[in-house]
């Protein structure tokens, strides 16, 4: 999400671990054959990770234009439940 909303490029160490991360998913998971409620699960999972990425982003987003104090960025985020 950072490579799309940012502009930031990933070093070759950091494109190697998102590789080697996908490999461990792969292999953890091999073969692909799940019921419908562990799809329903992954799904779920597979929502709640890109919502915590997009907090991520967003804050990274907000902390580079240096317009609002990073203790009140703390503050609001963990105010907020995050």
């Amino acid at each position: 999400m950072g490579l799309v909303f940012l502009a930031e490029r990933p070093t070759w160490p950091q494109w190697s671990g998102v590789i080697s991360y996908f490999m461990g998913i792969l292999t953890y998971f091999y073969p692909l054959a799940f019921s419908i409620p562990q799809i329903i699960g992954i799904l779920v999972v597979v929502i709640g990770v890109i919502a915590n990425a997009s907090s991520v982003v967003l804050g990274r987003s907000i902390n580079r234009e240096r317009n609002i104090p990073i203790p009140t960025m703390t503050t609001v985020n963990m105010d907020s439940g995050h």
